[in-house]
Order: C-alpha cells, then sequence, then structure tokens
C-alpha cells in the first residue's frame, strides 16, 4: 500500500466512526428516500436527516413531516420551500451546544401537533446525533451509555473529531 493510500486511510478513520453491525433493531431505522440524505426514523415522532434540498423537502412533505427542526446556524438556516407545516431553526454550535437548546428542542418535539418531526443539521450526524441521544435518553428511557453508542456507532457518520457533544450528552440534565 502507498504512504498516500495509507495515510488516507488512517485520516479517514479519525474522520468517522464505524457502525456496529449487525444493527440493533431497537437503533433509529434507515427509511429509504433517494431525496433525503442519512433519513431514518428514530420513533413515529422523530426522524432524523442530513440537510435537505428543495427535492428533499418534498420528500419529507411525502413521509407526512409537520415539523422541520434545523439546528444549523446562520444563512444556513434557510426555512424550506414546499408545504411542511412548521419549521423551527435551533442555531446549535457543534462545539459548543447548550441544554437551552436542548430545551427548546424538547419544547417542539413533545407537542403532539409537531409530529412527527424531522431534525437535521448539515450532515445529519454530529449535532443530530447529539439531540437524538438526548431524545432516546429523556423520552424513550435509554441509558446515557446506549444513547451515546448509537449516536457514534449508528452508521450515521459521526465525526470523532466531536467528541465534546459525547460528553455533553453523557453530563446532560433531565429534560
Amino acid at each position: 500500500m502507498s504512504t498516500i493510500a495509507a495515510s488516507c486511510l488512517m485520516f479517514a478513520g479519525c474522520i468517522y466512526t464505524p457502525s456496529i453491525e449487525p444493527r440493533p433493531k431497537i437503533w433509529a431505522q434507515p427509511v429509504e428516500n433517494a431525496r433525503l440524505s442519512n433519513l431514518h426514523q428514530v420513533s413515529p415522532a422523530l426522524y432524523r436527516c442530513a440537510l435537505p434540498d428543495e427535492h428533499g423537502y418534498t420528500a419529507a412533505n411525502e413521509l407526512g413531516i409537520k415539523t422541520v427542526v434545523n439546528l444549523r446556524p446562520g444563512k444556513s438556516a434557510t426555512k424550506p420551500v414546499g408545504s411542511i407545516p412548521n419549521y423551527f431553526n435551533i442555531p446549535v454550535r457543534s462545539s459548543a451546544p447548550t441544554y437551552e437548546e436542548a430545551r427548546e428542542f424538547f419544547r417542539i418535539v413533545d407537542d403532539p401537533k409537531n409530529q412527527p418531526v424531522l431534525l437535521h443539521c448539515y450532515h445529519g450526524a454530529d449535532r443530530t446525533g447529539a439531540f437524538t441521544a438526548l431524545y432516546r435518553i429523556n423520552r424513550q428511557g435509554w441509558s446515557k451509555d446506549d444513547a451515546i453508542e448509537e449516536m457514534t456507532g449508528g452508521g450515521y457518520h459521526f465525526h470523532t473529531m466531536w467528541k465534546s457533544l459525547v460528553e455533553w450528552v453523557r453530563e446532560a440534565p433531565e429534560f
């Protein structure tokens, strides 16, 4: 193997946490949809994915999504086109999410009129994974260790450089 190929493999291993196979049935289930990347159903009330484009929002509407929660800050937090009834932006920085932002997420996802909710950031991996882990812990009774295992090893392409998100979940209060 060439030095360049070895370096690329080594670098790639630092970027993503490998997924656990076979995938546990209690983890979010992949939803096949060519227009929504990294789409998984967490529960009847919650889906997760990467940043949708206009075709993705059409696909979300076809899935019956009533609410989109975008965790991206700044200009990337544009409202979806189409007929998704509710849109919320919680501008979360990957390096420093807050528990107040988590409370806002739970206020939205807990309201039955907003369900089902589609949660996303850019890749649908890191911020989305951390908020999904909090949902698992606080609404589904998972242990923090089990939620973190799904977050980092669930095949969502969690970036290990955001290990601070793991600690944020581990130290989170109850919501």
